[in-house]
C-alpha cells in the first residue's frame, strides 16, 4: 500500500519547491513530470478514499483518467493499481458487481502482464475478492482467495497484513453459522 501521509508532504514539499499548487495535475502532464503526476493522482484518490465517501473515490478514479499523460494511461502497473483502488472504492460502497468486474479485471491483468506488482496492494485485491465473495455467500471461492491472500502476507513476512487476513478468515467461518 502507499502512505497517504508520504506521498502528501512529498507532493506539497515538491509543490512549494516549483512555486505551484498541488492539485495541478494538467501542468504536470504538459511538464511531463510522470513520478509526480502519480504521486498526485494516489494522493487524490487515498485522500477521497479514505475521507470522504466511498462513491467519490471511484468517481476520482474514472475521472482522474482525464488529466494525466498518455505515458501513464499506456502504464500497465499505474493503471492496475487506479483499477483496484476504484474496485475497493465500490465494494466499500457496497455496489459489489461494479466490484467484482473491476477485481476480476485486475485478476486477470496480474495473471497476463509480467510487471511487478507491490505485494501489498497485490494482498488487498485477494482481501477484497475474499470479502466479495463473503458477501455472496460463497464459502470456497472466499476461503481460496483468503488462503493466497494469507500465503502472501506469510511471504513478504508483514505482521500488519497477516492480521488482516485473519481478521478476513474470522469473517468467513463467523457467517457460517
Amino acid at each position: 500500500m502507499y502512505d497517504a501521509v508520504s506521498i502528501a508532504r512529498f507532493v506539497i514539499n515538491y509543490s512549494n519547491k516549483q512555486e505551484y499548487g498541488i492539485s495541478n495535475l494538467k501542468l504536470q502532464k504538459i511538464m511531463g513530470n510522470t513520478k509526480l503526476q502519480k504521486k498526485i493522482v494516489l494522493y487524490k484518490i487515498y485522500t477521497a478514499l479514505h475521507y470522504y465517501s466511498p462513491i467519490l473515490a471511484a468517481e476520482v478514479c474514472t475521472n482522474i483518467t482525464k488529466d494525466i499523460s498518455e505515458a501513464l494511461l499506456n502504464d500497465k502497473k499505474f493503471m492496475f493499481d487506479i483499477r483496484e483502488l476504484k474496485a475497493h472504492s465500490y465494494l466499500n460502497a457496497g455496489r459489489l458487481k461494479n466490484s467484482e468486474r473491476y477485481l476480476n479485471e485486475c485478476l486477470t491483468m496480474s495473471l497476463i502482464h509480467s510487471f511487478d506488482i507491490d505485494k501489498k496492494i497485490l494482498f488487498d485485491m485477494y482481501d477484497r475478492l475474499s470479502g466479495l465473495y463473503i458477501k455472496y455467500n460463497h464459502l470456497s471461492l472466499a476461503e481460496n482467495y483468503n488462503i493466497l491472500g494469507d500465503s502472501l502476507a506469510k511471504e513478504i513476512n508483514a505482521k500488519d497484513i497477516s492480521a488482516l487476513s485473519a481478521i478476513t478468515k474470522a469473517k468467513i467461518y463467523l457467517y457460517l453459522q
